[in-house]
């Protein structure tokens, strides 16, 4: 029996991963704002560093745990 692997595309619009540059303000997937300080690359891949406007500190979200506001 044949199955199909479902992949879900809420994330992925038109086949595209967004990208997100120093400065760009985001939303994170736990509703804070901030502002992507740099991108990072380890083993697993690229991931952003945020400042989020209400906490100290820099952290770090995968690329779909983020959402640019305009």
């Amino acid at each position: 029996m044949n199955f199909a692997k479902y992949e879900s595309n809420r994330y992925n619009y038109m086949g595209r991963t967004p990208k997100f540059k120093e400065g760009d303000r985001v939303l994170t997937d736990n509703h804070k704002y901030g502002t992507v300080i740099r991108t990072e690359v380890d083993e697993l891949g690229e991931y952003f560093v945020v400042q989020l406007d209400k906490l100290d500190g820099e952290y770090a979200y995968d690329v779909w745990d983020l959402k640019k506001v305009h």
